[in-house]
């Protein structure tokens, strides 16, 4: 694969391309690269580094992150972004704010995390 490769273990994959580009082929009918970053962010075990980089491309690509990108708005969300770095967690407040600014059909559901993520926590101190 040009650019691209999974390992054996199908826990990693480094991806090559731009998001940007990745959501227009998918637009086109390519899943391949679109499943590769699925897969990627999919992982709990994605270091900081690479998720800091894979936040910075997908917050320089919402605007053209319609309701048809559900499915990958979904995987970020589930993302344990309060167990990486400030930097990462800075990086994904700022993903979320300029997500739901670009595409407001997101709020509820990022809304939704949130407060899941915030109850939880609560619940966990008491």
């Amino acid at each position: 694969m040009h650019g691209k490769e999974a390992s054996t273990s199908g826990k990693s994959v480094r991806f090559g391309g731009k998001v940007a580009e990745t959501l227009a082929e998918y637009k086109q009918g390519n899943r391949n690269d679109y499943d590769l970053l699925i897969h990627q962010l999919s992982n709990p075990d994605i270091k900081s580094a690479s998720l800091l980089s894979w936040l910075q491309e997908l917050r320089r690509a919402v605007t053209v992150m319609s309701k048809e990108f559900e499915s990958l708005v979904a995987i970020i969300l589930r993302v344990r972004w309060e167990k990486h770095d400030t930097e990462v967690v800075d990086e994904y407040r700022a993903f979320l704010v300029d997500l739901v600014s670009a595409q407001t059909v997101y709020l509820r559901s990022v809304l939704k995390m949130l407060l899941r993520k915030f109850l939880i926590s609560k619940l966990i101190i008491i």
